[in-house]
Order: C-alpha cells, then sequence, then structure tokens
C-alpha cells in the first residue's frame, strides 16, 4: 500500500479523488459502507459529467445542462449546482454542511452519514443520466 501511495500522490490522474480521499488507509479499511456505480462516478469525476464527456470526445461543451453553470464536473454537481438545491439541503440536514475537505470523513465516521451521500449521489446521478439519455435519443431522432 505504500508504494502505491507514493505512485498516487505524483500522479496527474486522480486529482479530484485524491482531493476527496485524504486518508487511503482509512478509507480501504472501513467498515461499512459499499461502493455502488454512482457513487463511484462522484468519487472519480468520470461518469455523466459534462465536463468528462467532453473531455474523452463525447460532448462538444463541459456546461451543466441542468444549470447556467459552464462547467459541469463532479464538484459541481456535488456542490454547487442549483439543480440539486433540495436533494443536497436533504444530504445537509443528515451529515451538516457539505463541504468537500470533510466529506469522506463523514462518510467514514458513521454508516448513516455514508447511505445519505450514497443516496444523494445516487438521485443526482439517475437525473443526469435521464436527462442525457432524452437528449441522446432527441440528437439521434433529428439526424434521422
Amino acid at each position: 500500500m505504500v508504494e502505491w501511495l507514493q505512485r498516487t500522490e505524483d500522479a496527474k490522474k486522480g486529482e479530484w479523488t485524491r482531493t476527496l480521499i485524504h486518508d487511503v488507509r482509512g478509507w480501504v479499511m472501513r467498515r461499512h459502507g459499499s461502493m455502488d456505480f454512482h457513487l463511484a462516478q462522484v468519487l472519480s469525476g468520470h461518469g455523466c459529467f459534462s465536463y468528462y464527456t467532453h473531455r474523452i470526445g463525447k460532448k462538444e461543451e463541459p456546461n451543466c445542462r441542468h444549470c447556467p453553470s459552464t462547467l459541469d464536473n463532479a464538484h459541481h454537481t456535488l456542490v454547487e449546482c442549483r439543480a440539486w438545491a433540495a436533494e443536497r439541503e436533504e444530504l445537509e440536514a443528515e451529515i451538516g454542511q457539505l463541504d468537500i475537505g470533510t466529506l469522506i470523513g463523514k462518510m467514514l465516521s458513521n454508516t448513516q452519514a455514508w447511505e445519505a451521500v450514497s443516496a444523494f449521489t445516487k438521485r443526482t446521478m439517475k437525473q443526469k443520466e435521464a436527462l442525457e439519455s432524452a437528449q441522446q435519443l432527441e440528437e439521434r431522432n433529428m439526424t434521422n
């Protein structure tokens, strides 16, 4: 694990995940909480984020499709996008203020916090995926 940690500290990729997960040993040794598809997307910054899909050549623009922001990434979805304000308010009622620097620590502190964050990511990412699918279908129909 020490060798892996040294390699990842110097890597250019994975910066978002390193920003979130300060205590890799605590993360790996946690006693509760399982990863799912949507949580993995948010923690990696890969998935249904326009910034990511733009970077890999799937979208022309990195803009958020849910608000006027010019950048849709995991950070934006978690703490900024006003489209998820109600969901974020629900989450903050359970875990306290949503802060990127302490999010993982809160998740690791108890099962309830882990489940609250997991539920938030699942709800928001499913809605983002639904809009993306609808837009892709519309684009295909326009080209046919």
